[in-house]
C-alpha cells in the first residue's frame, strides 16, 4: 500500500524518465554545438531531479516504518503532552 506522496513522486519519476529518454534521442539527432551543451545540462539535470526523488522515497518508506514500530510510544506520548481543551482556554486566559 503506497501513499498519495508515494504515488507523485513515482508519477514524477516516470515523467522525467520520460524526459530525460526525449532529450537523449533529441541530443543524437541534434548537430548544433550550442543546442548540443544545452540539452547536455538538461539531461544532467534530469538525472539529478530522478536521484533526488528516489532518495526521498527511500528516506519517506523509512521514516513511515520507523513510525509504524514507534506508533504506540508515539501515541502514548502525544497524548500525554498535548493539552485538553480546557487547559488551552485557561493557559490563553492567564495571558
Amino acid at each position: 500500500m503506497s501513499s498519495p506522496y508515494e504515488d507523485d513522486a513515482i508519477r514524477l519519476i516516470a515523467l522525467r524518465k520520460e524526459q530525460l529518454k526525449e532529450l537523449e534521442e533529441k541530443l543524437q539527432k541534434d548537430p548544433g554545438w550550442f543546442s548540443k551543451k544545452t540539452l547536455t545540462k538538461k539531461i544532467k539535470q534530469y538525472k539529478k531531479d530522478i536521484e533526488y526523488l528516489q532518495t526521498e522515497i527511500e528516506r519517506y518508506r523509512r521514516a513511515v516504518s520507523w513510525l509504524r514500530k514507534t506508533g504506540e510510544f508515539s501515541e502514548r506520548v502525544m497524548k500525554e503532552h498535548v493539552p485538553k481543551p480546557a487547559e488551552q482556554g485557561e493557559a490563553t486566559a492567564g495571558h
